[in-house]
């Protein structure tokens, strides 16, 4: 039987932005659901490729083998990789369920956007003569974040405390999670409030908005990027600058052999909550380190490294984990892990992927400012057609629905240009003299992370920011062979 209901969709409908714009609001809620369900569906599938590449790779690959990779870590490390693949596909399902129930049941924005009206109303603290839509963006933004955040704290915390605690890495407890959820609610709420105000404010007061807003989001990134390692990592981790030793004079050597402008080599506490080591990057005028990955070294300088000795575990403890899960890294492959990370500083690769951000958001603002009258799109998420349409709720709209196929292209090419740039800085490493303890490094900690084993290159090329572990090691193993 032929289907000739309006409601029925056809590619002539949506081929062109004015049709596009003017779709009935069912038959876009139909796009855009569609869509988040058959993102799902291909992130399961890619998902299970790896599980099935993992399930059947029981002995260790021949890239590992002879080098420190006994066959107990290979099968924890596979065992590891399994689970959290499982935990995985159980989060899509869950997020599935929250898709279908509060979205496209409930119609979650236009509800919390109610409510925000009136929260402000029985308040009374919001001058009548004040724009009213910017007091109802700052109750949204306080309330969204808390309500979102609900719905997000099952799944990290059946991460933390059954997936890494189950393999040892979680070293949290309930108090220190619950604290850490209440941070985060805290720090997104102070910073979501000033850049939603700023947003709606310029929206609202200039037809102009699009080169405001791409000039403002250019200021925001800039400031974020000192802001985030200087202010708001400490409130989570504690930051203790690396006593004199032997690891800060080879550090010091290697800035200035680089032209790095070092003031200081900072200890990130990162093991009250985690046995994960892989936490190590540049900034500006400093190096910033995890103490779990100098586990090893802190230990052998135990007297001249009090106070950022890593915590509260004994000698006998930290060894016992070393042996589990891998042996550590020496002073020399610290320092060449660092020059890995000199590599992306000599290359500005942070500000190549700024300028990418940038362009990114000029699009979506652009998409915006073409779109965020249109009644269609609201209605499509349970606003009555005779509502305001608000300004805050119009740019998430866009950004998280209706550009989201936009996205979903543009997230592949970034993760491509990150691995990319993370073989770049392998290179830069080898080349400064650093590849035989820079090879050894990644595969300790890979070691340590439990994170040994062969990728699907389809899930490479869709999940991972990173090279696949074999993929480095040849790089380095290749470029060594070139400069003997």
């Amino acid at each position: 039987m032929v289907d000739t209901s309006e409601d029925r969709l056809s590619f002539k409908e949506i081929i062109t932005w004015e049709q596009w714009t003017t779709l009935a609001p069912f038959k876009l809620g139909k796009i855009l659901f569609g869509w988040i369900y058959l993102r799902i569906f291909i992130d399961v599938l890619i998902c299970f490729l790896q599980i099935y590449k993992d399930w059947n790779c029981t002995e260790i690959p021949t890239t590992f083998r002879g080098q420190g990779v006994t066959a107990e870590r290979f099968e924890r490390s596979r065992t590891y990789r399994l689970h959290k693949h499982y935990a995985k596909i159980g989060c899509y399902a869950y997020i599935l369920g929250v898709v279908h129930y509060i979205y496209i049941g409930k119609g979650a924005l236009y509800l919390l956007w109610n409510w925000s009206g009136d929260i402000l109303t029985v308040l009374g603290i919001w001058p009548a003569s004040w724009d009213q839509e910017i007091g109802w963006t700052i109750i949204f933004i306080i309330i969204a974040t808390i309500f979102f955040n609900v719905f997000d704290t099952p799944i990290r915390a059946f991460d933390t405390f059954v997936v890494e605690q189950y393999h040892g890495f979680n070293h949290q407890s309930v108090i220190f999670f619950i604290k850490d959820e209440l941070k985060i609610n805290a720090v997104e709420v102070m910073i979501g409030l000033p850049i939603g105000t700023i947003v709606v404010y310029i929206v609202k007061v200039t037809p102009h908005f699009y080169w405001y807003l791409w000039a403002v989001s250019l200021l925001m990134m800039a400031f974020f990027i000192v802001l985030y390692p200087r202010w708001i990592l400490p409130l989570f981790d504690e930051h203790v600058s690396l006593p004199e030793g032997p690891l800060r004079r080879g550090l010091t050597q290697l800035a200035e052999k680089c032209g790095f402008p070092l003031k200081d080599v900072v200890i990130l506490r990162e093991s009250n909550r985690t046995a994960h080591t892989l936490t190590y990057f540049v900034e500006f005028d400093r190096i910033v380190l995890s103490d779990n990955f100098l586990r090893t070294y802190l230990i052998e300088h135990a007297s001249e490294n009090a106070v950022v000795h890593p915590s509260p575990q004994t000698r006998a403890e930290i060894q016992a984990e070393q042996d589990l899960r891998g042996v550590g890294c020496t002073e020399e492959e610290i320092v060449a892990l660092v020059a890995h990370e000199m590599g992306h500083w000599k290359a500005n690769h942070l500000w190549w992927n700024v300028l990418l951000a940038f362009v990114n958001l000029g699009c979506f603002f652009g998409a915006f400012s073409a779109y965020y009258n249109s009644s269609v799109m609201y209605e499509a998420f349970h606003f009555p057609k005779a509502s305001k349409k608000p300004i805050l709720i119009g740019l998430f709209i866009v950004f998280n629905h209706i550009l989201d196929t936009v996205n979903f292209v543009t997230d592949l090419a970034l993760r491509k240009v990150a691995r990319v740039c993370i073989l770049k800085a392998d290179l830069f490493a080898v080349k400064l003299g650093y590849g035989d303890p820079l090879r050894r490094a990644i595969l300790k900690t890979n070691i340590d992370d439990y994170n040994i084993g062969e990728f699907d290159p389809i899930y490479t090329f869709y999940f991972l920011d990173r090279p696949s572990l074999s993929e480095r090691l040849q790089l380095i193993d290749a470029q060594l062979r070139k400069m003997q």
